[in-house]
C-alpha cells in the first residue's frame, strides 16, 4: 500500500497503526504528484490511500490517472472533504471508497479489507452524506421513467443497496435472495444500462434519482 497526502503527520499516524497489521505492508508514502509518480516507476502497489488537497495535481486528478493507467492498483480516497460534489467527482474518477478523516481506525481498517476484496466501500459519514443528496433528489424531481420501464423492480432494489455501500453479501441478506442472484442482477443491469462497474451504477443511481428510502 501507498499512502499519498501532503501532510507528514497524516502519513506517519496510518504508518503508526497499521504496522504489523497482517494484510497490510505499506511500501512507500508521497505528498505531491511527482513524488508518487517515482514510486509507481519503481513498485506497483494493491492500494493507493489517496488525499484529494494535494500540491499540483488534486488527489481525484491523480485517482483518474492512476486507475486508467494502472487498472490493477484500487484506490481508496482518505479526505477532510465530504462535499457531495466531491464524493461524485471520486467516484467517477475510478475510486474504490470514500472515507472521511475523522473516521476511526477499526473502520479504516475495514475499509482496505474490502477494497482489497475488489469490493467498495463508502464510509459511515459518506453513505449518510450520498443517501441525505438522494432523499433531497427525490423530493426536487420526478423518477426517471425510462429507467423505471427499463429496469425490474428488483434490480433497481439492488442498485439502490449498491449506491448505499452494501456489500453482495448484504444485499444477498436484505433482499433474501443467493448471492449469484445478486451477481446475475447486477450483470443485467450493467448489460441493459451499457455499465461496466459498481462505481459507475452509484454515480447512475445519483444522476437518476434512484432513491426509495
Amino acid at each position: 500500500m501507498i499512502i499519498v497526502d501532503d501532510h507528514k503527520i497524516v502519513r506517519d499516524g496510518i504508518i503508526s497503526f497499521t504496522l504489523g497489521h497482517e494484510i497490510i505492508e505499506i511500501i512507500g508514502e508521497a505528498g505531491n504528484e511527482n513524488e508518487l509518480m517515482n514510486l509507481l516507476d519503481q513498485t506497483i502497489p494493491d492500494i493507493i490511500v489517496m488525499d484529494i488537497s494535494l500540491p499540483g495535481k488534486s488527489g481525484i486528478e491523480l485517482t483518474d490517472f492512476i486507475t486508467r493507467q494502472f487498472p490493477d492498483i484500487k484506490i481508496l480516497i482518505l479526505s477532510a472533504l465530504d462535499e457531495e460534489d466531491t464524493i461524485v467527482d471520486a467516484i467517477e474518477a475510478g475510486a474504490k471508497g470514500f472515507l472521511h478523516k475523522e473516521c476511526e481506525e477499526k473502520e479504516f481498517l475495514f475499509a482496505i479489507q474490502k477494497i482489497y476484496n475488489d469490493e467498495n466501500y463508502f464510509g459511515k459519514r459518506i453513505s449518510s452524506i450520498i443517501q441525505k443528496s438522494f432523499v433531497k433528489k427525490a423530493k426536487d424531481s420526478s423518477f426517471n421513467d425510462f429507467t423505471n420501464r427499463l429496469l425490474s423492480n428488483r434490480e433497481l432494489e439492488v442498485i439502490q443497496c449498491l449506491a448505499k455501500g452494501c456489500s453482495d453479501k448484504k444485499i444477498a441478506e436484505k433482499l433474501y435472495i443467493s448471492l449469484r442472484t445478486v451477481e446475475t442482477h447486477k450483470k443485467n443491469i450493467r448489460e441493459k444500462l451499457n455499465i461496466n462497474s459498481t462505481a459507475e451504477l452509484v454515480i447512475y443511481a445519483i444522476k437518476n434519482n434512484i432513491i426509495e428510502l
